[in-house]
């Protein structure tokens, strides 16, 4: 697959086409991209930090809203530009096995440093406190609402995020960057609003709100390396999947056990 190869379009269809098709640059604009690396930010700055005061109905609402925004776009624009886009052509399940590798090293990884090192090191206790009073103000704080949040977020949302920053904003800078230069901006996307959320636990000074934001910037080149070996989404969802998993049992961790 050369650099100039896209993604996967959305809809199935029998031909034996590539997994992905080219999208010329001249096609997206450079504000379509900007727009879509800068909203997730600017969307987690108004529910997660202005809004913080707000009743728990009003966070959600304008989680939804602002969700139905930024996962609406790539259709949108899709249907305005290039409805082609939308036509998929399967690659089957190639890479799968791949991506659950990956997806349990990392978070075996992310387990093993949590219960070994930032946990009894006390390195995670003002995080605690402040993920706690989150859940609380979003009224989520019981273990049924937390494992439907969970569910949601690994099995619905992991796919939503893959679909809008690898298959939509990755590979649409790839056909002008090539695939180093637009995995490094998409995983440098998908990192910013993290560090807004990471930063409301442990603050913006704090070398651990940076260390783990890098860290997910570079899961977010990972899963960018693998969506292109496979190509398909199927690979990097079930290993953001999987990850989001153990994020979730971390959080089970902080919010249910005793301290």
């Amino acid at each position: 697959m050369d650099s100039q190869s896209s993604v996967p379009p959305l809809r199935s269809t029998n031909a034996r086409a590539p997994a992905e098709t080219p999208d010329p640059p001249s096609q997206l604009g450079w504000g379509a991209l900007w727009f879509a690396t800068v909203f997730p930010v600017a969307l987690t700055l108004v529910y997660f930090v202005l809004l913080a005061g707000e009743s728990a109905a009003w966070q959600q609402f304008a989680f939804a809203v602002g969700k139905g925004i930024q996962f609406g776009w790539p259709l949108v624009w899709c249907l305005w530009h290039d409805r082609s886009a939308l036509v998929w052509r399967s690659s089957g399940i190639r890479g799968l096995g791949l991506g659950v590798i990956l997806g349990l090293v990392v978070t075996g990884a992310m387990l093993l440093v949590y219960h070994l090192v930032l946990a009894p090191g006390g390195l995670f206790a003002e995080a605690e406190g402040a993920i706690r009073a989150k859940v609380a103000a979003l009224e989520i704080a019981t273990p049924r609402r937390m494992l439907l949040v969970s569910i949601f977020y690994c099995l619905i949302h992991s796919f939503l995020e893959e679909f809008y920053y690898r298959w939509f904003l990755h590979a649409r800078l790839e056909s002008r960057l090539g695939f180093w230069r637009a995995a490094v901006w998409s995983g440098l996307a998908f990192m910013a609003h993290h560090v807004v959320v990471l930063a409301v636990y442990l603050g913006f000074a704090s070398w651990l709100t940076w260390l783990l934001s890098l860290s997910v910037a570079l899961g977010g080149v990972l899963w960018a390396w693998l969506y292109r070996r496979s190509g398909s989404l199927w690979a990097p969802w079930i290993s953001h999947a999987i990850v989001d998993a153990g994020i979730f049992l971390i959080g089970y961790h902080v919010i249910f056990s005793p301290s």
